[in-house]
Protein backbone atom coordinates (compact mmCIF):
# COMPACT_ATOMS: atom_id res chain seq x y z
CA UNK A 1 0.00 0.00 0.00
CA UNK A 2 1.01 3.63 -0.35
CA UNK A 3 1.08 4.29 3.38
CA UNK A 4 4.72 3.34 3.76
CA UNK A 5 6.00 6.19 1.63
CA UNK A 6 3.83 8.69 3.48
CA UNK A 7 5.09 7.34 6.80
CA UNK A 8 8.69 7.97 5.73
CA UNK A 9 7.90 11.57 4.76
CA UNK A 10 6.05 12.25 8.00
CA UNK A 11 8.87 10.74 10.04
CA UNK A 12 11.39 12.91 8.20
CA UNK A 13 9.27 16.00 8.82
CA UNK A 14 8.98 15.30 12.54
CA UNK A 15 12.73 14.66 12.63
CA UNK A 16 13.42 18.04 11.05
CA UNK A 17 11.15 19.77 13.57
CA UNK A 18 12.98 17.96 16.40
CA UNK A 19 16.31 19.09 14.92
CA UNK A 20 15.07 22.67 15.03
CA UNK A 21 14.31 22.23 18.72
CA UNK A 22 10.55 22.81 18.35
CA UNK A 23 9.63 20.02 20.76
CA UNK A 24 6.01 21.09 21.30
CA UNK A 25 5.34 21.20 17.57
CA UNK A 26 7.00 17.80 17.15
CA UNK A 27 4.93 16.35 19.98
CA UNK A 28 1.67 17.71 18.59
CA UNK A 29 2.59 16.47 15.12
CA UNK A 30 3.45 13.05 16.49
CA UNK A 31 0.13 12.82 18.33
CA UNK A 32 -1.81 13.82 15.21
CA UNK A 33 0.05 11.29 13.07
CA UNK A 34 -0.53 8.49 15.59
CA UNK A 35 -4.23 9.42 15.77
CA UNK A 36 -4.42 9.30 11.98
CA UNK A 37 -2.68 5.92 11.87
CA UNK A 38 -5.00 4.50 14.54
CA UNK A 39 -8.27 5.86 13.14
CA UNK A 40 -7.48 6.04 9.43
CA UNK A 41 -7.71 2.34 8.62
CA UNK A 42 -11.04 1.68 10.40
CA UNK A 43 -12.49 4.84 8.84
CA UNK A 44 -11.34 3.75 5.37
CA UNK A 45 -12.88 0.28 5.84
CA UNK A 46 -16.18 1.81 6.95
CA UNK A 47 -16.28 4.11 3.91
CA UNK A 48 -15.47 1.22 1.57
CA UNK A 49 -18.29 -0.87 3.07
CA UNK A 50 -20.74 2.01 2.61
CA UNK A 51 -19.61 2.56 -0.97
CA UNK A 52 -19.61 -1.10 -1.98
CA UNK A 53 -23.00 -1.63 -0.29
CA UNK A 54 -24.65 0.69 -2.80
CA UNK A 55 -26.22 -0.58 -5.98
CA UNK A 56 -24.47 -0.08 -9.30
CA UNK A 57 -27.03 2.61 -10.26
CA UNK A 58 -26.42 4.57 -7.04
CA UNK A 59 -22.64 4.46 -7.56
CA UNK A 60 -23.02 5.61 -11.17
CA UNK A 61 -25.31 8.46 -10.04
CA UNK A 62 -22.74 9.57 -7.44
CA UNK A 63 -19.95 9.42 -10.04
CA UNK A 64 -21.98 11.64 -12.36
CA UNK A 65 -22.38 14.26 -9.62
CA UNK A 66 -18.63 14.27 -8.94
CA UNK A 67 -17.75 15.25 -12.52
Amino acid sequence: MGYHGASIWVTAGIGIVCGMGAWRVAGIGLMLVMLLFLLGHPLERMLHKRWLGKSENERADIDLHDE
